[in-house]
């Protein structure tokens, strides 16, 4: 229990990590750039000729962060201090939340991963959160970053699944689904996430005060972590709730938001799986 309630609190921190940035610095630098201070308006790269690859390369210009691992379309970019072993925790989650076989929709599941890999998302990875404040601004405007991984205990499945969901709705749904997904106030989810909060099941209390330019990207995407794990009934099994959301499983989305239930299927259901038992064994 001890280890879940630092884990709880840990996350708690980390998803604040924009926020805190975004209050102490300027960020007028991303407006022409970037949706929601974390996400590339326009493509950064070509597609990939093989988006389904686990690919490690030196980096060299964001200070102590020497090398970037990119897997289906996500790019790594990782502290020195950081093992090896922990960032192939985090690849084999990612591969197993897109696994390639017959019972998926291969061509839109490639779609959503192109889209990631073009849009650049990006995830930090780190042991504390001040080793990413000297090269932020080179990071945000290089990239489409929308939070961090932080290696802090050895139970880390919220950790690294939130951010994991957090890069592919951001830049991947997005970009795939910009009408169901997308990170604006014209999309399905954003609709469903009103309804969630005008009825009790989204409390969004802890994000008053999120500079105006982000705080709709910030709330879509911990509502489509919070729904996505529900339903993958991963709220429940790893006690991974709290106060700011109630409907913590498949079943208590079915009945309070049916239609939340009925758009991951039609769109997310043959793309994107929970991670296998072994992955979230940390």
């Amino acid at each position: 229990m001890k280890k879940i309630l630092v884990m709880i609190l840990v996350c708690i921190m980390i998803g604040s990590w924009i926020y805190v940035y975004s209050s102490r610095h300027d960020i007028d630098y991303l407006s022409e750039t970037h949706i929601g201070g974390a996400i590339l308006k326009e493509p950064g790269r070509q597609y990939s000729e093989d988006i389904y690859s686990v690919r490690k390369e030196p980096v060299e210009g964001y200070g102590d962060f020497n090398r970037t691992v990119t897997v289906y379309g996500l790019t790594l970019i990782v502290h020195k201090d950081i093992p090896d072993d922990f960032v192939l925790k985090i690849t084999e989650t990612m591969k197993s939340m897109f696994p390639r076989d017959e019972n998926m929709d291969s061509e839109l599941q490639e779609q959503v991963l192109q889209n990631m890999y073009r849009y650049k998302a990006a995830l930090p990875v780190v042991k504390n959160e001040s080793d990413v404040e000297s090269v932020q601004k080179e990071l945000m405007s290089n990239y489409s970053v929308c939070d961090i991984i932080m290696e802090v205990d050895e139970n880390q499945v919220n950790e690294i699944i939130e951010h994991l969901l957090h890069a592919v709705s951001d830049v991947g749904l997005h970009y795939t689904f910009t009408n169901e997904w997308g990170v604006s106030k014209e999309t399905a989810v954003f609709n469903l996430m009103q309804d969630a909060i005008s009825k009790g099941y989204y409390n969004i209390k802890e994000y008053k005060g999120y500079p105006e330019e982000i705080l709709n990207r910030v709330l879509i995407q911990e509502y489509v972590y919070w729904s996505i794990t529900s339903i993958w009934n991963l709220q429940e099994s790893f006690d991974l709730s709290g106060s700011e959301w109630s409907l913590t499983s498949s079943m208590k989305v079915n009945e309070f938001q049916p239609e939340l239930l009925k758009l991951y299927e039609l769109t997310l259901k043959n793309i994107i799986k929970v991670p296998s038992s072994e992955t979230l064994i940390y």
